[in-house]
């Protein structure tokens, strides 16, 4: 059982006791917000061998894995919306009941169980989740692994060696990137590595290779790397990885961007990356660590016992951390999972309205007014640009030469607000 299995069984243990009686209580006094203390996080003395005892980071975005011991450390990376969504037909036949399988089991028509109930699950056009492939640090010299540990209270990952040098690792809470810093630092090797679509996999039960998708597009320069893959149904993603040093320190940063964000998720992930590094790791901490100091002062529960205790800050942690758990399916052992038909049983939630914004000859301008849009109508989704000054910037007219409308509407009202 893992560790994170374990974790929900104690805490589920427990909270399923009936609570104290507060009948008659008079004084009811406010709860003493109980932060997550150093021993409430995770702590090896020891590296992270594989990638389900590694440390997860993520924002309910983008989710990663941090193990191994310097030679060469690892970044298992994901993304929530990388997923295969092509229709399984048996899962929206007219057999696909549960009365149709109650019948037939009743009758022993096993193989008619498992063509509709089963063999679907073997075969690869059903929809999947998908890996977005692993970063890989090597450290100059002989790295020697001293300790690591998660800490809670901001969601931050670190790594100590036993030549002085420190690694730090965040997924900011706000953004969809992740940021690396290694104090004193050499030359760091830096290695991006595509999961093995495209045939390049070994053949077999789970490959990747049986999805059918093109090899990725890689690509890279002096201090970055990247990867484009395409996918099933138009859909595709990127990976950008770009970093830079100065004196003993050296940072990275990373984003997975996707075609359901626009058409060119490498510029976009790229954009994201270049945006972190400017602002450096330090200043990226400190909004990332008070968007967790607010998360925890949501809530706070106090437990008599001091494990079961630590394991429910952990599993707290993990609501806020939000994908990390599919980062952990690293592609070395990844298997090929389906969908569980849960749409017979669960209404399908009506599709979210599309917001049209108009088409721009410049991405960026495009990028632009869509901050510009969630800025003044107070939507909770994350900016291109955020450092960007959109209260005196002007949207330009689309490539048929008129304003957007929404666009447009939302200029005549600063207008008459200003």
């Amino acid at each position: 059982m893992s560790r994170l299995a374990k974790s929900l069984v104690a805490v589920c243990a427990f909270v399923g006791q009936a609570p104290p009686s507060t009948h008659g209580a008079t004084d009811m006094k406010p709860i003493e917000i109980n932060m997550p203390r150093p021993e409430h996080g995770l702590h090896y003395t020891t590296p992270a061998p594989t990638w389900d005892e590694a440390f997860p980071l993520g924002n309910g975005i983008l989710g990663a894995l941090v193990w191994g011991d310097g030679k060469p450390l690892r970044i298992s990376l994901d993304r929530t919306d990388l997923w295969d969504l092509r229709p399984v037909p048996e899962f929206h036949s007219p057999e696909y009941t549960y009365k149709q399988m109650i019948r037939w089991h009743h009758e022993g028509r096993t193989k008619d169980l498992i063509r509709v109930y089963e063999a679907p699950y073997s075969r690869p056009e059903a929809p999947t989740k998908i890996p977005a492939g692993r970063i890989e640090l090597t450290l100059p010299g002989e790295p020697a692994f001293a300790e690591g540990s998660l800490d809670l209270i901001d969601a931050k990952a670190a790594v100590r060696f036993q030549n002085g040098a420190q690694l730090q690792a965040i997924v900011h809470a706000g953004q969809p990137v992740g940021i690396v810093l290694i104090r004193p630092a050499g030359k760091v090797s830096v290695r991006l590595i595509a999961p093995p679509f495209g045939g390049r996999g070994k053949p077999g039960e789970g490959s990747l290779a049986k999805l059918g998708y093109p090899p990725p597009q890689e690509t890279r320069g002096e201090n970055w790397q990247a990867f484009t893959q395409k996918g099933s149904q138009g859909f595709h993603f990127a990976v950008y990885v770009a970093w830079n040093s100065d004196g003993g320190t050296w940072q990275m940063a990373w984003s997975v961007a996707s075609s359901f964000e626009g058409d060119e998720p490498l510029v976009i992930a790229k954009r994201r990356v270049e945006s972190a590094l400017k602002d450096g790791f330090d200043r990226m901490l400190t909004g990332h660590a008070e968007w967790w100091k607010n998360y925890w002062q949501k809530s706070s529960v106090r437990l008599p016992n001091r494990v079961i205790e630590t394991h429910e800050q952990l599993w707290v942690g993990d609501y806020g951390g939000g994908p990390q758990i599919n980062a952990a399916l690293d592609f070395r052992g990844f298997q090929v999972y389906v969908g569980c038909g849960l749409e017979q049983v669960v209404r399908p939630l009506p599709p979210e309205p599309v917001v049209d914004l108009g088409q721009y000859a410049d991405p960026l301008d495009a990028a632009r007014v869509r901050d510009f849009y969630i800025i003044h109508r107070g939507l909770n989704e994350p900016l291109n640009f955020p450092d960007f000054d959109y209260e005196h910037w002007i949207p330009p007219r689309t490539v048929s030469g008129q304003y957007n409308p929404i666009i447009a509407q939302i200029l005549r009202e600063k207008l008459l607000r200003d």
